[in-house]
């Protein structure tokens, strides 16, 4: 392992994350196929989450993980923000667009979050003696560490990667844009997750247009596909999604009963990942099922949990429903698989599925959520390669990272 201090010839990356590598809800789905590519790209990768859910892996020689970030602000802290000057611009930038209490309390939270980790990051240059021009900062979350970036590491290139919840502002939480627009002056690349969310922000930050790149995440290679069936008695439904409003599982499983009513013929299985705020609803909704309609819901798994069902388990389908979406990393998890998928006609998604998939308008209409699955399970078996082959060109993590691993060691370059 590099030690700290002595490093101003030493190319190093430092990671901001949320958790990652210490557990958390899924960010290792996200940054795992990435860690080894950085590690090869990079002589020293810092890798600084914010939390801890006491979870440690196997990482390579040169990666040392900073628990500095891991004290979050106190009391004082936070009430010390609220006489920040920046507190104030902030809150006269945004006022027309602040809507509700929730809103406001957003604003503000963010503003103390930023002033902390500044004040975090500039302490952080200090001890690894990290110097312009051979260190490269990297938030994968385009949020308040991102802006505290820009408030702090004064000469410093730094990077981040933008998904769905930290980019799209008409969704909850509240996004500050002010906070965005001194971010993106001293901000040397924002790499989203799909080229809609690319147009969505250049249109919005027009000046800063050349800035924004698109760099899709892809999922690792499974090297095997989901094992087929003949049998023509029963269907298999796959999802995986955490269980909250946005994510719209309860609408999922309303559909997929009214299916099964309309089907008593066949044996309907389904098969749902994914636990969260909405999941007592989700149990009770699932009580009063029809007889031939068998429901599994695991909770949350461990990804390798969930790519092991892929490989073991016929699917028929694979569903994703969401009402907002970064570009549906469960989509093309299914798809590299071979599993075709179903989702909403949303923001980046019909991206992700292509012309092999399937799209669903946005709606609550039961009835007609019934019959577009109805449609697409007639059909799906015939997209099965065709599913594998788009994930192939578009979605491999192992090509898509590398190239992103070496173009960002390149940025230290110019």
């Amino acid at each position: 392992m590099i030690p700290p201090g002595n490093s101003e010839s030493t190319p190093t990356l430092i990671l901001i994350t949320e958790s990652y590598p210490l557990g958390g809800s899924g960010e290792d789905v996200f940054i795992e196929p990435e860690i080894g590519f950085l590690a090869a790209e990079f002589q020293r990768v810092i890798i600084v989450p914010v939390l801890d859910f006491g979870k440690t892996g196997i990482l390579p020689e040169n990666i040392i993980v900073e628990r500095s970030f891991l004290k979050r602000p106190g009391i004082y802290s936070k009430f010390k923000s609220l006489f920040h000057r920046e507190t104030y611009k902030a809150l006269f930038n945004d006022l027309r667009r602040i809507k509700s209490l929730s809103d406001l309390r957003s604003e503000v939270a963010f503003s103390a979050y930023t002033l902390y980790y500044s004040n975090l990051i500039n302490a952080l240059i200090a001890k690894y003696g990290l110097k312009n021009g051979t260190a490269l900062f990297y938030t994968f979350w385009f949020d308040y560490a991102t802006a505290a970036l820009a408030f702090s590491a004064k000469g410093f290139r730094f990077i981040t990667r933008a998904h769905g919840q930290d980019l799209y502002e008409e969704t909850k939480p509240f996004i500050s844009r002010y906070w965005r627009e001194k971010t993106f002056c001293r901000l040397t690349r924002c790499f989203t997750v799909s080229k809609y969310s690319a147009n969505y922000l250049r249109n919005l930050y027009p000046d800063f247009e050349e800035k924004i790149r698109c760099r899709y995440l892809g999922t690792k290679n499974p090297g095997k596909l989901n094992p087929d069936t003949t049998d023509k008695e029963t269907v298999s439904l796959f999802s995986c999604a955490r269980v909250s409003p946005e994510k719209r599982v309860l609408y999922l499983s309303k559909i997929i009963k009214e299916y099964a009513a309309h089907h008593p013929e066949l044996i309907v299985r389904w098969l749902h990942i994914g636990d969260g705020p909405d999941m007592d609803k989700l149990k009770r909704e699932t009580k009063k099922s029809p007889k031939n309609l068998k429901i599994e819901l695991t909770g949350r798994i461990e990804n390798k949990e969930v790519r092991n069902s892929l490989a073991t388990n016929h699917f028929d389908l694979a569903l994703l429903l969401s009402s907002t979406e970064g570009l549906g990393v469960a989509i093309c998890e299914a798809m590299s698989f071979g599993v075709p998928v179903l989702a909403t006609d949303i923001q980046a998604i019909p991206e992700a599925v292509g012309e092999v998939g399937f799209l669903m308008p946005l709606t609550d209409d039961v009835n007609k959520g019934a019959d577009i699955l109805n449609k697409a399970l007639n059909v799906a078996h015939s997209r099965r390669r065709a599913s594998r082959e788009h994930w192939e060109r578009h979605f491999n993590a192992e090509s898509l990272r590398r190239s992103f691993a070496d173009e960002i060691r390149h940025l230290l370059e110019k």
